[in-house]
């Protein structure tokens, strides 16, 4: 681990060999907070991960090239990923992000057996999945995903527009940008502001 200025913790590797990593919720009494860049990369033993709740942010190819790793469950305090966090995790099966404070999650490259991915009401778009540098989807037959998400929000319209399985978790909640005005007011009539979600 490596103690950040404000007290807390990143975890920064894994021990060579291990199958099975429980992180604690809390170091020599401090909080653990993150999981460093590169902090499990390259793992290949690694099956199974238990992230804690006060894990918030999970750094760049933290879990780079686990090719054992078959699925993985982020707790709700999670709120932010860093690029290239499961690429090459080819057995990847199972993502659930679902509870994650997640307002975006960036792409996955070479995870072809990810069969089932969840995602929060507040994400704004879904993550690309490519191999050798081309976008794949279900219609390539290379690749089978369900996304399981929220009805209204435009990862339900991508995930129908990319051929995947959207399988509703329940209805999307507006969250209201400010607003803009559309129409300005005048002495004797009213004017117009319009807001739109910040999700959709």
């Amino acid at each position: 681990c490596r103690k950040q200025e404000d007290g807390t913790w990143f975890v920064t590797d894994c021990e060579a060999g291990a199958e099975t990593v429980v992180i604690p919720a809390q170091y020599e009494g401090a909080p653990v907070t993150g999981i460093g860049a590169d902090a499990f990369a390259e793992c290949w033993r690694l099956r199974s991960v238990t992230v804690p709740e006060g894990v918030e942010m999970i750094g760049s190819g933290a879990f780079f090239r686990c090719i054992a790793l078959r699925s993985l469950t982020l707790p709700s305090t999670v709120k932010q990923i860093g690029a290239g966090a499961f690429d090459c995790c080819v057995q990847l099966g199972e993502l659930d992000v679902s509870k994650t404070q997640l307002s975006g999650l960036n792409g996955f490259w070479g995870c072809l057996s990810l069969t089932t991915l969840k995602v929060p009401d507040g994400l704004q778009a879904l993550p690309s999945f490519s191999l050798r540098g081309r976008l794949i989807n279900n219609t390539s037959g290379i690749f089978s995903l369900t996304v399981y998400g929220y009805a209204g929000t435009a990862v339900e319209r991508q995930a129908r527009e990319r051929g995947y399985t959207f399988i509703s978790l329940g209805e999307h909640v507006h969250t209201w940008g400010e607003g803009a005005v559309t129409l300005e007011p005048t002495c004797v009539t009213p004017g117009d502001i319009t807001r739109t979600c910040t999700v959709c």
